[in-house]
C-alpha cells in the first residue's frame, strides 16, 4: 500500500509542478523545461506511458520518447 501511494505521489507532484509551471509561464505554445519533462519521463516509467500523459496533459509520443531513453548512471 505505502509503494501506491509513493507512486501516486510522485505523478501529483509532477502534475503540481507542471501546473505552477504552465500558471506561469502562459501554457501552451511554450517548451515545457527538460527537468520537468525528465520527472514526467521518470514517473511515466513506473505509472505507464499513457495514464502519465493523460494526467499531466503532454504529449503521450513525447513523454514516451523520453521514458525509452535510461538515465545516465541507472544503467548495469
Amino acid at each position: 500500500m505505502a509503494e501506491t501511494t509513493k507512486r501516486g505521489g510522485a505523478l501529483e507532484e509532477t502534475r503540481a509542478a507542471l501546473e505552477r509551471w504552465r500558471r506561469a509561464h502562459g501554457g501552451r505554445g511554450k517548451p515545457i523545461p527538460a527537468a520537468l519533462w525528465a520527472n514526467a519521463a521518470a514517473v511515466a516509467r513506473t505509472e505507464g506511458v499513457a495514464a502519465t500523459a493523460r494526467a499531466l496533459r503532454v504529449n503521450p509520443a513525447e513523454l514516451g520518447r523520453l521514458a525509452a531513453v535510461v538515465p545516465r548512471g541507472a544503467g548495469g
